[in-house]
């Protein structure tokens, strides 16, 4: 496993985590909601970088991606 590929997949976990106990959803909710959107598409495709960001702002992305119903930078 490359370090890419760990970082995206630590990442993954601090945010379905997050993403439950924001939202009050359960964690299975959560991986749902997560591997649905374009956030977790973008976060696997190393070309975006978005692997090296922090957990806070790819939470923040996925919200705004959340309330517009889409991915928005």
């Amino acid at each position: 496993m490359s370090k890419a590929d760990q970082l995206m997949e630590l990442l993954e976990q601090d945010l379905v985590v997050r993403i439950a106990d924001q939202q009050s959803v359960s964690t299975a909710d959560a991986l749902s909601f997560f591997y649905a959107s374009q956030t977790y598409q973008k976060l696997h495709d190393p070309a975006t970088g978005l692997y090296l960001e922090s957990p806070d702002y790819l939470y923040e992305l996925f919200e705004r991606e959340q309330q517009a119903g889409r991915l928005i930078p």
